[in-house]
């Protein structure tokens, strides 16, 4: 019941409400009671009737104070519960439908927080807390080399081996390298991704497959017959779900391979997102690729039953440590890292993706506080009504319990309204995503979604109600009978209010702040100097792979003819070949040895990322040249071998000596040793913000062997899809067979390194938005609400001479301080908390001062917009008209 009503139609008679108190059960006492004083209320309002509004009042108070009551205490305790939570659904049903704009507002607003919330945790819950299909999957264990300065790598294959015969912690252990094949077939080409893998690898796993049989210890080595394992999907998709495909063949580069098996339909490639087809690795420890310095192999492991993680770290460790005893050369001052697959999995993901979901706990705590704010002004606007209800014999609970079923049906509401928008959000969160959230092929919204929606909609719903219904029915008899409506205003439920809004200010300079951060944090990141030239440059991957390149001489020709073929391409301006491009999911990494004496002993130095390039990378990349001087046709197989480094390395090895002449052993001892001839500058790689480490680059024609992978650079000023069918019918030209694949700009490869940012960033803008209308919408109430209950005191005001812009100031000054609070809180709070963002930030602090003053200016700017409109309001009121209606 608004103070409007109120005013205009008085108190329903005393008298008869007197009589329905003493005549009428209570169990019907309040549904009649609620039907005549709304009747009441609304014959006043519509007709202006008073005396009419009485007697139609006294009437029906007589007649149901005749009607026979009935036996209350013959009804049986739970059949008159019952019947009073029914009366009391059916009237809180009535009471929202005859107020939808509270009603809508309310379950909106939670709608927001919960769909917010679970669409987040839809997409967190598969890689944070989601349980991983293996056996045993806390058992299984990933196995890194720690470099000097903390980083960590790959390993070596006979580092492998010598962990797995030495460990006694471990009851298998795998190695595994990416792997890329090209499957043919009457319907065509496809290039597929997959995976190389020791034959213990789904022992490892903790999988078996669900048709045909594993890898055998034969079938991984060299040289061994060629077979295959396909992923379940995939198997489905491709060959749709024909179990016969097992024992036959399928043309995987060239070469017939056995399908040997299909894999369980609940197996996750959670090592290589995607994968859909492993062959065996067919490593031995005497190849040339296998040394303990070729670190190009992830290793994982399966601890002992009832080996505790923390004991099988020490044994690795220990193991590792005599294996750097006997080789100091190769592993110098290194170690290693076992880590739980589970934290191996989201190592780089599991603070962004904790940010995120703080701040859609943020805004969920946001929409609890505006809830509550509508919530506690809908018993101002009733308190009337309370004040009646109590009046006639109504418990302090059974008010309380009338309005919490007001807030578990708006919950309801909020709940249905909630799902749809997490349903909604996730698609769009899923093509915001970066393909490095692990798992993210999880995400969705089932069950136990839906369920964390309702329970989050009826918690925030009945928190929402509380504080009111604790209110209900706290002040005297005798006091409610003195006072109205407006004045219930004051006090307690005042203060509620007003706090509500400081607490959803405070909350929202969270969220502004931290986006305001993360924002000029991408920023920063996307101006990083990446060591290379980024326009008019467009990137692809190559394979030359199969029976038609069976020898390293084939794969060299085909790669100088690619090369001379895009290069003649009109329009070109240069290109090159390169084993690996900065900034994508390329990584190879090798030991570097030293020269150290005239004697040629050697000295161990630091790891670094190996680029075999033709001789026009620097110019096709933009690589500066600071010394010496880059590659040339010239340097060929048969010439002396050169090698160019990049700066890091040269300062770290060299100080500030030049390292020209200056000679290396690239990988195993038995490599050659290699001159420096020239230095350029760093490159970011692996990601934007990893601190540059080294990086040394060789001649392809130089290599110790032929990669079969390689990535095409152009430089063109033609348009990217232009050049890209023009290049890919160059390389056609050559061999029709290599295909094309991850076709992108350098441009785009660097926004990708971005990307797991730049997804937490929008939705930190999108949650800082949401908050800004939801603390804005607050403090409009707030002060409309004070409004509205001080009518008759601005007409004072007014009448004893007070200007309109005197009252404007007053409640301009009224929200200047619950913003100006709320803008206190959230302050300190965010300088408090900022650290929780450094997982986020780069090339700036996660406490920046200045961008917390400047969403605190913004904020508050948006706080004295909301006030503007209810004190303009309420500096128009006329004095005689409030005087009048009070």
């Amino acid at each position: 019941m608004s103070p409007e009503r109120s005013r205009r139609g008085g108190h329903p008679p005393r008298l008869a409400l007197w009589l329905l108190q003493h005549r009428v059960p209570e169990h019907e006492r309040e549904f009649l009671v609620g039907d005549l004083v709304e009747a009441y209320h609304d014959a006043c309002e519509s007709d202006g009737d008073q005396r009419g509004a009485r007697r139609r009042f006294w009437r029906e108070a007589v007649a149901a104070s005749m009607r026979r009551e009935r036996d209350h205490q013959s009804i049986p305790f739970t059949r008159g519960l019952m019947t009073d939570l029914g009366l009391d659904v059916s009237l809180a049903m009535r009471r929202l439908r005859r107020t939808p704009g509270f009603t809508l507002a309310a379950s909106l607003t939670l709608a927001l927080g919960v769909g917010a919330a679970c669409a987040i945790t839809a997409v967190a819950r598969p890689a944070l807390w989601g349980a991983l299909p293996f056996r045993d999957a806390e058992r299984i264990v990933t196995l890194r080399e720690r470099f000097g300065d903390g980083s960590l790598g790959n390993l070596g294959y006979t580092t492998i081996a010598d962990l797995r015969r030495q460990s006694s912690t471990l009851s298998a252990i795998a190695a595994v390298r990416a792997w890329a094949p090209t499957l043919t077939d009457a319907s065509g080409a496809e290039r597929l991704t997959g995976l190389a893998v020791s034959s213990s690898f789904l022992e490892v796993m903790g999988t078996r497959v669900a048709i045909g049989r594993d890898f055998t210890p034969e079938e991984d080595r060299p040289n061994a017959t060629a077979v295959v394992l396909l992923d379940h999907g995939f198997w489905q998709q491709r060959f749709g779900g024909d179990t016969s495909i097992v024992g036959r063949t399928v043309r995987l580069e060239d070469v017939e391979h056995r399908v040997i098996g299909v894999l369980p339909a609940d197996y996750e490639s959670v090592l290589r997102p995607g994968a859909v087809i492993l062959q065996p690795l067919g490593y031995i420890e005497t190849a040339g690729f296998a040394c303990r310095d070729c670190r190009h192999l992830r290793a994982v492991a399966r601890t002992r039953d009832g080996v505790p993680i923390a004991v099988a770290a020490r044994d690795v460790e220990s193991v590792f440590a005599r294996l750097r005893d006997e080789y100091p050369a190769v592993y110098a001052s290194h170690g290693l890292q076992l880590t739980p697959l589970r934290a191996a999995l989201v190592e780089t993901t599991r603070g962004p993706l904790l940010a995120v979901l703080g701040a859609a706990a943020l805004l969920l705590l946001i929409a609890l506080a505006n809830t509550t704010n509508l919530f506690v002004s809908r018993a101002i606007q009733r308190g009337g009504e309370t004040t009646i209800r109590a009046a006639l014999g109504a418990s302090r609970w059974r008010l309380a319990r009338s309005m919490l079923i007001e807030a578990l049906l708006v919950s309801g509401l909020g709940a249905l309204f909630g799902l749809a928008l997490a349903h909604a959000a996730l698609g769009a969160l899923l093509a915001l995503a970066p393909a490095s959230i692990p798992r993210i092929d999880q995400a969705r919204a089932d069950l136990p979604i839906t369920l964390l929606a309702v329970a989050l909609a009826v918690t925030l719903g009945m928190v929402s109600g509380l504080l009111p219904a604790m209110f209900a029915g706290a002040r005297g008899l005798r006091d409610r009978l003195a006072i109205n409506a407006r004045t219930v205003a004051r006090g307690a439920h005042d203060v509620v209010r007003r706090t509500l809004v400081v607490v959803e200010l405070s909350l929202a300079l969270l969220l502004l702040g931290g986006a305001g951060i993360l924002v000029q944090s991408v920023q920063r990141l996307l101006a990083v100097d990446v060591g290379f030239a980024t326009a008019d440059r467009v990137q692809m991957a190559l394979s030359a792979t199969g029976a038609r390149f069976d020898s390293e001489a084939m794969v060299r020709q085909t790669w100088r003819s690619v090369h001379e073929a895009v290069r003649a391409v009109p329009g070109v301006t240069s290109a090159s070949l390169t084993t690996q491009l900065p900034l994508s999911n390329d990584f190879d990494g090798w030991g570097v040895r030293w020269e150290r004496a005239a004697d040629d002993v050697e000295e161990s130095g630091m790891d670094a990322f190996r680029f075999a390039v033709t001789a026009d990378y620097a110019t096709t990349m933009g690589v500066p040249l600071l010394s010496g001087r880059f590659f040339a046709p010239t340097d060929r197989a048969t010439t002396d071998p050169v090698v160019v480094i990049n700066t890091t390395m040269a300062r770290r090895q060299f100080g500030d000596r030049s390292p020209i002449g200056a000679r290396l052993k690239i990988g195993p001892p038995t490599s050659p040793w290699r001159t420096v001839v020239g230095v350029v500058g760093d490159v970011r790689h692996p990601t934007l913000d990893d601190e540059v480490g080294g990086q040394l680059y060789l001649p392809m024609e130089q290599n110790a062997f032929a990669d079969a992978y390689v990535r095409l650079v152009v430089h063109s000023t033609l348009d990217p899809g232009v050049l890209t069918r023009t290049v890919r019918d160059a390389v056609r030209s050559v061999e029709n067979s290599i295909p094309v694949a991850e076709v992108s700009t350098l441009s785009a490869l660097v926004d990708r390194a971005a990307q797991q940012r730049r997804f937490a960033e929008r939705l930190f803008q999108a949650f800082a938005l949401a908050a800004i209308l939801l603390a804005a919408i607050g403090i409009f109430g707030v002060i409309s609400g004070m409004v509205g209950e001080r009518v008759r005191e601005i007409g004072v005001r007014s009448a004893l001479g007070a200007t309109q812009g005197q009252i404007l100031g007053h409640f301009m000054r009224q929200g200047g301080r619950l913003a100006a609070m709320g803008i206190a809180v959230g302050g300190g709070a965010a300088l408090l908390l900022g650290t929780a963002l450094r997982p986020l930030v780069y090339g700036i602090s996660p406490r920046d001062p200045w961008t917390i003053a400047t969403v605190s200016v913004g904020l508050g700017a948006v706080a004295l917009l909301a006030t503007l409109l209810p004190a303009w309001r309420a500096s128009r009121v006329d004095a005689v008209v409030a005087l009048r209606t009070e």
